[in-house]
């Protein structure tokens, strides 16, 4: 088999965000087999605590297609973990909402589950989410409070 130009080599990544975690994770999953793979470090300016007023948000993750959130969970291979954490979703299916201005709803949209996906659609916490990547990249690839 022929060598891969990243083979063995060393590949840096800035930030322990979404992003950053599911590009190694990624990387991880389709590096092909048999061939020496790339060592990847990631540095992150923070700390690995998450600071009061930060990432006290949810996120939503679709699974009504092939391009959402839940479907990139699944081909990640951390789905079930993701889904421990759901915050919305699981027993109430999530619907698009659209209110007048009197708070009256004009319209509600359930989305279906997409083939091989159990909802259509969660919401979940974003520190959670990003809890659930960290474990599956694993802490000792992040270089925290490291500009």
């Amino acid at each position: 088999m022929d060598a891969h130009f990243l083979s063995g080599k060393r590949i840096v990544v800035a930030g322990a965000g979404i992003s950053g975690l599911s590009f190694a994770l990624a990387l991880r999953q389709l590096w092909p087999t048999g061939l020496i793979p790339p060592s990847v470090v990631i540095y992150e300016r923070d700390s690995a605590a998450v600071p009061a007023g930060r990432e006290g948000y949810s996120l939503s993750l679709a699974g009504s297609d092939e391009t959402g959130g839940l479907y990139a969970a699944r081909d990640l291979g951390i789905l079930d973990e993701v889904l421990k954490h759901a915050t919305q979703g699981l027993d109430n299916p999530l619907a698009l909402t659209v209110w007048n201005n009197k708070w009256t709803e004009l319209l509600s949209v359930k989305f279906k589950p997409a083939a091989s996906l159990p909802v259509g659609g969660i919401r979940i916490a974003r520190k959670s989410l990003r809890s659930v990547l960290i474990n599956a990249v694993g802490p000792d690839q992040i270089l925290w409070d490291t500009a």
